[in-house]
């Protein structure tokens, strides 16, 4: 039986190695340079896919068939191998929740909040605080989240509550930050700290709030992601005077792991407090409202959710009906052909990477 030359597919094809990535492609894929290295598309500048035009008729056929493609009545194929997304990037993990601290709480004096020691580099720190609708002013070298202040009733009165949730983005080792001294009747707050979360913008994705004015039923209000994998607080402050734990352990059938992290407040002044608690939404969209009850009265609430995003990193190409989304690694027109693509299984684990 006759050997065939190591570089002779089983059709008769030529192939060539690429110079600069090392893989082996059908000659006709690849192009000279003027530096005279032969190249396959992914590394010619501003090309992002193959189009069956620049291959020969017979090969042009044999892929469309390949594809299950119908050639067109013009006898024209449009670019039917996307082979590679410029720059596709895809949502990382999830934000993580790091820890929450214990509640304090005054009726105006300064309050302190420590860093963890587990703090690191670009981790996001949080102080969530509950007044009596008389807020207190942005603490130094952090940021007010646009959105999450929401307050109700008359500022200091009985009645009265109000919710601000203030960020800054670590640099390792962060000094302690105080609240400064505040006007009003009481405040208490906690310090939550996550890692995480998106490095190139502000770290929350979206944020919706409102307010009630007087019950036992909770809902705080839903929103829609527009990145995958989004980490989100959703917060209820209450006016009554007590503290400890005055709320039930609630519900959102859109989150995954969904659980209650904080739930507490003060009898300082007239009191007040505030619960909060945390799910993923791991598919970028809607999600609705997470649901409660407040286990002692029908105070007036303050109502925020907080969506907090991961990364954009490079992704793995996740085939969907033929077709890949988020691609960072391309397919060579011979292993189109041959049929040899790799196979993932959703969210994007590799099940099988021929040609790789």
């Amino acid at each position: 039986m006759r050997s065939v030359p190591h570089n002779i597919d089983r059709k008769g094809e030529h192939l060539s190695r690429c110079d600069v990535c090392g893989v082996m492609y059908l000659r006709s894929a690849l192009s000279r340079g003027r530096d005279g290295l032969l190249r396959c598309d992914n590394d010619r500048p501003g090309r992002d896919a193959i189009t069956l035009s620049e291959l020969t008729a017979k090969r042009a056929a044999a892929l469309a068939s390949k594809l299950g493609l119908q050639r067109p009545a013009d006898g024209a194929y449009p670019d039917v191998l996307p082979v590679r997304e410029a720059n596709a990037l895809v949502a990382g993990p999830p934000p993580r929740l790091k820890s929450v601290a214990a509640v304090q709480s005054s009726t105006g004096v300064a309050i302190t909040f420590t860093w963890p020691s587990s703090h690191a580099t670009g981790d996001i720190g949080l102080i969530v605080f509950e007044t009596a609708n008389l807020p207190i002013s942005t603490p130094a070298t952090m940021a007010s989240i646009p959105g999450a202040a929401q307050g109700i009733g008359t500022p200091n009165a009985v009645n009265a509550t109000s919710l601000q949730v203030f960020w800054k983005r670590a640099t390792f080792p962060e000094a302690n930050i105080s609240t400064g001294n505040f006007a009003g009747d009481h405040g208490c707050g906690t310090f939550i700290l996550l890692g995480g979360c998106d490095d190139a913008a502000d770290p929350f994705n979206v944020v919706a709030g409102d307010t009630v004015a007087s019950g036992t039923a909770v809902s705080i209000p839903g929103a829609t992601t527009t990145r995958d994998n989004c980490l989100v607080l959703a917060i209820s402050t209450r006016d009554n005077d007590l503290n400890g734990s005055r709320f039930s352990e609630g519900a959102n059938s859109t989150f995954s792991f969904f659980s209650k992290i904080f739930d507490d407040g003060t009898v300082s002044g007239n009191g007040g407090g505030f619960a909060i608690w945390k799910g993923l939404v791991l598919t970028a969209g809607a999600y609705g409202a997470t649901t409660a009850t407040v286990t002692s009265g029908t105070p007036r609430q303050a109502h925020a959710s907080i969506a907090f995003a991961p990364p954009l990193v490079a992704g793995e190409p996740v085939p969907v009906n033929g077709s890949y989304s988020g691609i960072a690694r391309r397919r060579t027109v011979e292993q189109v052909y041959n049929n040899e693509v790799p196979t993932y299984s959703s969210p994007g684990t590799l099940v099988n990477k021929p040609g790789f």
